[in-house]
């Protein structure tokens, strides 16, 4: 029903206002407002994530390009890294060879600085196991032998002379007369020691 107040509103029955109390809220009020953070949160991770993956897929495809590009290049590289450890095997190869040989240049002045008044060579060869010299000697002073075994024996006491050698011996000895002269023409001979 309608009611109709024609009264002036300063007669009129004030009616008590009605005190609203808030409600408090419950947790169903709460829950409405939680799950749509979570929500929103798990779709802003999803998007992050798939940022992220669209990112690293398009950095993983520019390097599986650039290193398409590449391979030409590191198939070469890897051929130069074969040949030089070929090569350097024949190096080492070569270094191992020169370390084993005997400089004959050396060990021919030291034969002839050890050399003593009386003797002199007839010939010296050289091969790959022995060093040969022929050669005689002829002593006013002394015995010709005495004078052979103090040179054989100043040849052993040399170090830079005898250091290649294993043995350093006198071989055939033979006496002749030339003039009123004894002459002894006698071998020495050094064998090379084995190396390596």
């Amino acid at each position: 029903m309608i009611e109709i107040n024609l009264l002036p509103e300063e007669l009129r029955v004030k009616k008590k206002a009605v005190k609203e109390t808030p409600d408090k809220p419950t947790q169903l009020d709460n829950l409405i407002y939680v799950i749509p953070a979570i929500l929103l949160v798990v779709i802003l991770i999803h998007l992050y994530m798939g940022i992220v993956f669209f990112a690293r897929s398009r950095v993983l495809a520019g390097l599986e390009k650039t290193w398409k590009k590449l391979e030409p290049q590191r198939a070469q590289i890897m051929g130069l890294k074969n040949v030089l450890t070929a090569e350097s095997a024949d190096a080492r190869t070569v270094q191992a060879l020169l370390a084993r040989r005997v400089r004959v240049a050396p060990k021919l002045n030291k034969l002839s600085l050890d050399l003593l008044p009386g003797i002199w060579f007839n010939s010296v060869t050289f091969d790959q196991k022995n060093l040969v010299a022929r050669a005689s000697v002829v002593s006013l002073k002394m015995d010709e032998m005495d004078v052979i075994n103090t040179f054989v024996d100043t040849l052993k006491e040399d170090k830079d002379f005898s250091a290649d050698f294993t043995n350093i011996e006198v071989g055939s000895v033979q006496r002749k007369m030339v003039g009123t002269y004894d002459v002894v023409d006698f071998v020495l001979t050094a064998t090379i020691a084995p190396k390596g």
